[in-house]
């Protein structure tokens, strides 16, 4: 008998602790109900911000491609237009190489004024980049209290690739101005 009294009083001691615990969970559940539709929205917003710094930065660095192919092709214009120099300094130069460099000079101006405006939408993507990073760590901090508030002392935010993925958000896609 004493056995199975034993076995008896273990299992009271689980259930107790089970029926504490479960007890617990339930308290929980019903007085952070608030924090928890909170955590949600703010998760939303946050998800949105994440998606926004994936975005800008996809954008950011195809800007990115596009001036440098862009610089590329303003020094081999610009070797070009060096070559006239020589002559010109030497002998002089005659009408129609005049008339060329007058072209190529108003071609490598055209060409200066798209690396320029690229540049601006680069720059301009760049920050929107930084402002949704802000954004982004912002909300995750008040996730995070909001769930130290509830007693979550660990409490698991995705990171932006995370959550892009999630989304089904094509890691390759390219966006082009």
């Amino acid at each position: 008998m004493r056995r199975r009294e034993r076995l008896l009083a273990v299992a009271a001691v689980i259930l107790l602790a089970g029926t504490l615990k479960l007890t617990q969970q339930v308290y929980r559940w019903v007085v952070f109900a608030d924090e928890r539709t909170l955590i949600g929205r703010v998760e939303e917003q946050l998800e949105d911000a994440a998606l926004g710094i994936i975005q800008s930065q996809i954008s950011a660095d195809s800007l990115r491609l596009l001036i440098d192919t862009l610089d590329a092709d303003l020094e081999s214009r610009r070797e070009r237009l060096e070559r006239y120099e020589p002559p010109a300094l030497q002998e002089g130069i005659s009408r129609s190489t005049e008339s060329s460099l007058r072209a190529d000079v108003a071609r490598y101006n055209q060409r200066i004024g798209e690396r320029n405006e690229l540049l601006l939408a680069w720059r301009a993507t760049v920050d929107s980049n930084h402002e949704y990073v802000e954004r982004y760590n912002l909300l995750a901090d008040s996730v995070r209290i909001l769930a130290t508030k509830m007693g979550e002392s660990y409490y698991p935010i995705s990171s932006p690739a995370e959550i892009a993925e999630r989304r089904g958000f094509p890691e390759n896609e390219r966006r082009y101005p």
